[in-house]
């Protein structure tokens, strides 16, 4: 009897260390939030120790001069915040509409957004200092990233409908433009390269949703697959635009549940799922 309890134990343990691990490790969006953190007390507790600031090591310089000495630092910048505040209302920003875009869209979509975001920034961050008689500056934070990431799941459902506290229900493309307008006023318009490189961020998240809802349409990722079949079905009875919005329902399914789709979701997937049966 006791060695089936512990049998018991054992495997309980083993479910619940695998379902933190998805927990933890299969979201991209954690992962995210882990490495700005990680990051943050590492060279944190390296500064304590030794008094050296690290985080210049990571930053993303202009003009093109300068980012040449230091060319990763169009990727690790966007890892690396300056103090405790920047980093905490970046990762609230981030966890709040990343969780948005992790229930529409899958791991990679969320990477590459992030990503393409944070290296749009970069870019346009050092083109305008640059061109702007070479002006000396650095770069450092997630912000052009979690921009990217606001606009981006913003551009792929604009009128979904948020259940404001105070408010009732606001369409997301409401949310994320005032949300737009306190980051980018918490930094000033009077710093023209951040400026720059938050709008490059806006730009890229918004870009790479286009670009990922066409590859979403058009190239199915396996044949005997249940998405495959709908795909193939919705070219010869649905519009794009039903077909986006199938696209969109069906991931959320996949990754969140049933369960997670309001009724209005269902009904329409219901909907849509009987026009393609009429085909």
């Amino acid at each position: 009897m006791a060695a089936f309890n512990l049998s018991d134990n054992n495997r309980y343990n083993a479910l619940s260390f695998n379902r933190m691990r998805r927990y933890l490790f299969g979201s991209s969006l954690n992962i995210v939030i882990a490495l700005n953190v990680g990051f943050f007390l590492v060279l944190g507790l390296i500064y304590l120790c030794t008094g050296f600031q690290t985080a210049t090591s990571f930053a993303m310089f202009a003009p093109i001069s300068n980012w040449l000495i230091q060319p990763w630092g169009a990727v690790s910048y966007m890892f690396i915040q300056t103090n405790f505040f920047h980093l905490l209302f970046n990762m609230l920003w981030l966890w709040a509409f990343g969780t948005l875009l992790n229930r529409m869209a899958t791991n990679r979509t969320f990477w590459g957004v992030y990503l393409c975001s944070g290296l749009t920034g970069a870019l346009s961050f050092l083109i305008f200092c640059t061109v702007k008689n070479n002006e000396v500056a650095l770069l450092i934070g997630s912000s052009s990233s979690v921009l990217g990431i606001i606009s981006g799941v913003t551009a792929l459902n604009p009128k979904m409908e948020l259940n404001m506290f105070l408010f009732g229900n606001v369409r997301l493309f409401w949310v994320a433009f005032f949300a737009i307008i306190i980051i980018v006023g918490a930094t000033g318009c009077d710093n023209l390269p951040v400026l720059m490189a938050h709008l490059g961020g806006i730009i890229g998240g918004v870009l790479y949703i286009v670009l990922f809802r066409k590859l979403t349409v058009h190239k199915p990722k396996a044949k005997n697959s249940f998405f495959y079949n709908v795909r193939l079905q919705e070219k010869r009875g649905l519009k794009d635009s039903e077909q986006a919005e199938l696209d969109r329902l069906l991931v959320l399914v996949r990754n969140s549940g049933y369960k997670s789709l309001n009724d209005k979701q269902r009904r329409r997937l219901f909907a849509l799922s009987e026009k393609i049966k009429k085909q």
